[in-house]
């Protein structure tokens, strides 16, 4: 298995990830504070709400930046196809992150696990 490495020399790289990174970011602030109430939680910072969503994004891209040379090495009739468990992984990471929703599920799977751990009543 061979991926395209991320090579810091090359000015385009960081220019595309830095870019699609930003713009995913900036995009999930918005959605996330057009739809925010500010009454229930007012010390929700948007800054740090930006960060969350701005690392998110990059683990989202660098992970799409890893699949997409597998999936066009396997474009031709002569692919041997092997599915790999880590690729699965990779994919949900990177449609999660692309698309702002990692802050999300971080925060519901640790409520969830709060909920697991906090005993009945």
């Amino acid at each position: 298995m061979t991926a395209m490495n991320f090579d810091i020399g090359i000015w385009w790289h960081w220019l595309f990830i830095a870019g699609a990174t930003l713009g995913s970011a900036f995009n999930a602030c918005r959605v996330f504070f057009s739809a925010y109430d500010a009454s229930r939680n007012p010390f929700h910072l948007p800054f740090l709400q930006f960060f969350f969503e701005l690392a998110g994004s990059f683990a989202g891209w660098m992970s799409l930046w890893y699949l997409l040379p597998l999936v066009f090495a396997c474009t031709g009739a002569d692919c041997d196809f092997n599915f790999f468990w880590r690729g699965v992984l990779l994919l949900t990471v990177s449609a999660l992150g692309i698309f702002g929703q990692i802050p999300g599920v971080l925060n519901h799977l640790a409520d969830g696990v709060s909920r697991l751990l906090t005993p009945a009543s």
